[in-house]
């Protein structure tokens, strides 16, 4: 049995099924506009609250969101209280962690204090820095909201920035080694970032 919950500006349909109470199910429709007529359906399950509370964020204030902190209540708390971003970056970490160390087994692991050494001291929260885009094209100028923590070294393992002159919906987690010192070098270096793109 499925209850449908509602459809979003988009036209995505939200579901709950009765053998998956906790879960969120949202079916997205891609329509070729070359073939009439031909809809493929693509679903996506969203188990845990915080996976379920990016999605409310994401849909902002619609009506369908009010819907849905009704139907998962656990979700819209991750909501209010704005834990749902560090609960899914904290659990990205430990695996791309375990992934590194099996791609590397004949390496010594390093000591916390020698990892620190690689990435420097640690940056503290409203520290002016700057941050690595993903594809390793520009530095972007931001300021640490928040550091993260591994709680058995104490290790940095990542920062939540904020991007300088962009809305804080754009704030995101980041690893160390994105994160950099605004020094003369750096910023020399963003400049020619800007001004002679890699492609």
């Amino acid at each position: 049995k499925s209850i449908p919950i509602g459809n979003d500006p988009f036209g995505r349909s939200y579901w709950v099924f009765s053998a998956e109470p906790t879960s969120l199910f949202v079916c997205q429709a891609d329509s070729k506009p070359e073939v009439v007529m031909s809809t493929r359906k693509r679903w996506h399950r969203f188990c845990m609250p915080e996976e379920i509370a990016s999605v409310m964020v994401c849909l902002g204030k619609v009506p369908l969101c009010e819907t849905l902190k009704e139907v998962f209540p656990e979700a819209a708390k991750r909501v209010n209280d704005q834990s749902w971003s560090t609960l899914l970056f904290g659990r990205s970490l430990p695996q791309a962690s375990k992934r590194a160390q099996a791609l590397s087994p004949l390496k010594e692991p390093k000591t916390a204090a020698e990892e620190q050494v690689d990435y420097g001291a640690p940056f503290v929260e409203d520290e002016d820095v700057l941050v690595e885009s993903a594809n390793g094209k520009f530095l972007w100028d931001a300021v640490v909201v928040d550091v993260s923590k591994d709680p058995e070294t104490e290790r940095v393992n990542g920062y939540l920035v904020h991007y300088k002159k962009w809305s804080s919906r754009f704030d995101q987690w980041v690893v160390p080694d994105r994160v950099v010192e605004p020094n003369k070098v750096n910023l020399e270096v963003q400049v020619c970032l800007i001004s002679f793109p890699r492609m």
